[in-house]
């Protein structure tokens, strides 16, 4: 039974014929043990706001434990209560003069049958541990064994039944036994005042009563996900095309050297045409050399100065040269493969840049009695954005090699 303060008292009065104790607001301090980012905003019980129902709702973390006599109780100690992880604790304080020998609490939602009802939890079955000097005990009471059990969310919301709220009604029997210089003694939980804080009179049931309140666990927003990190993926093969002058397609050439039974063009210039400059697109992907079925990336100029020749890359929008390799020579060519040409770089992975030009005499104009070829080649990459840091980076199939 889940009741607001008024109600509880209301209904404790009834229970043991008690009309005096007036409700106490409970206030919200708190104790952040079991918060945590999985626990942000849930409810938990507040080890910080226990509540005496029976004596006027009074905020106490401690109960008397008689030694001896009950209706005098000269003799006493504390049993202190706490919560702790997802567990209600108990420590039984030292008696001077006296060791422990056993200790047992009983707990339940509702009043015990018995004025002595067999405890679940105590020394002998392992939920209570005595001290190596014997002078003090603690009690470890999980919360799943209060309520029923499960992933520790779903505990919480058996604890806190209410919300941010009253949790349960905890109805205590505690006992101990210990041996002092007269021999043995048992000792019990203080018999409730029915008048607190003048304690002139006594309910004479042997349970005390305890009860809780519940406070959300402060929102703790989700951590910001790291900053997006990019790759280089592989957009594929890329070559120069040319419609002035026109390019042949390699595996064109008769004979066809080995190496050019691939997709990809060649452009035959004069050294005036070389001279003024020639260009075009860069593709990518145009399988058999059908244009249409290419990604334009980018283009690319040749230009002689001289005896001298530069080219120029300069791609566009998401792409950027991997590698680029340019051959230039007397026709017929010998050889298709990017690696053999005349001029290569392939450390241009990941450096950003969307322009290059082959450095000042790294490539020649030949004298030539059959003409001039020239292989315009790139390796091209596209950025791709990883979400987090945590993620593996796959990159898409490249559109050709």
């Amino acid at each position: 039974m889940f009741l607001s303060s008024t109600l509880l008292v209301a209904a404790l009065s009834t229970l043991l014929g008690e009309s005096s104790a007036s409700a106490v607001s409970l206030s919200k301090r708190w104790d952040t043990t079991l918060c945590t980012s999985d626990t942000s905003g849930v409810p938990i019980p507040d080890a910080d706001n226990f509540q005496l129902p029976l004596e006027n709702l009074r905020q106490d973390m401690c109960w008397d434990l008689c030694v001896g006599d009950q209706a005098t109780c000269t003799t006493k100690t504390k049993i202190c209560y706490d919560f702790h992880g997802p567990n209600l604790i108990f420590t039984y304080n030292a008696v001077s003069g006296y060791t422990y020998t056993e200790a047992d609490i009983w707990l339940g939602l509702s009043a015990p049958a018995s004025t002595t009802p067999t405890p679940q939890y105590s020394t002998s079955n392992g939920f209570c541990t005595i001290s190596a000097d014997q002078t003090t005990v603690s009690c470890n009471i999980p919360y799943d064994t209060i309520v029923p059990g499960g992933a520790l969310l779903d505990v919480l919301a058996e604890m806190c039944p209410n919300g941010d709220r009253e949790g349960y009604v905890f109805y205590l029997y505690t006992n101990a036994q210990l041996t002092g210089a007269s021999g043995a003694v048992s000792a019990t939980g203080r018999l409730s005042c029915t008048d607190y804080p003048a304690c002139t009179s006594y309910y004479p049931n042997t349970y005390w009563v305890l009860t809780y309140r519940c406070t959300k666990c402060p929102y703790t927003p989700p951590p910001p996900p790291p900053p997006p990190t990019v790759r280089y993926c592989s957009v594929g093969t890329a070559f120069g095309y040319s419609t002035s002058p026109l390019s042949p397609a390699l595996n064109s050439l008769v004979p066809k050297p080995n190496t050019c039974n691939r997709w990809g063009w060649y452009v035959t210039p004069t050294a005036a045409q070389l001279s003024a400059g020639i260009g075009g697109p860069l593709y990518v992907g145009a399988g058999g050399n059908v244009i249409s079925k290419a990604t334009n990336v980018g283009t690319w100029s040749a230009k002689s100065q001289g005896t001298a020749v530069s080219v120029t890359y300069a791609l566009t929008g998401p792409y950027y040269p991997d590698q680029v390799h340019v051959d230039i020579g007397c026709m017929p060519f010998k050889k298709c493969a990017p690696g053999q040409y005349a001029y290569s770089n392939e450390k241009l992975a990941g450096t950003g840049m969307s322009t290059f030009t082959t450095p000042a005499g790294a490539l020649k104009v030949p004298t030539c009695s059959t003409g001039i070829y020239l292989i315009v080649h790139a390796a091209v990459d596209t950025i791709e954005t990883v979400p987090t840091t945590s993620q593996l980076s796959t990159c898409h199939a490249p559109l050709a090699s």
